[in-house]
């Protein structure tokens, strides 16, 4: 087990990476503007604010 976890607040940077490669994914295996890419994009991002949310993580996340 990662020893970050223990510390929830030390979770923001590892989800900003986390995040830089899910951007990385829908840049250049999800195209935006179709449907069933769009719709496994929403499901990332649902995910990551659930886990963000269990993390206890309360300011937003920059995933850019």
């Amino acid at each position: 087990m990662l020893s970050y976890l223990d510390d929830r607040e030390n979770a923001y940077p590892y989800l900003h990476v986390v995040w830089k490669a899910l951007h990385t994914y829908r840049e250049y295996c999800l195209l935006e503007g179709e449907e069933d890419y769009d719709n496994e994009w929403s499901d990332i991002t649902t995910a990551m604010a659930w886990i963000t949310e269990d993390l206890g993580i309360t300011t937003e996340v920059n995933h850019g």
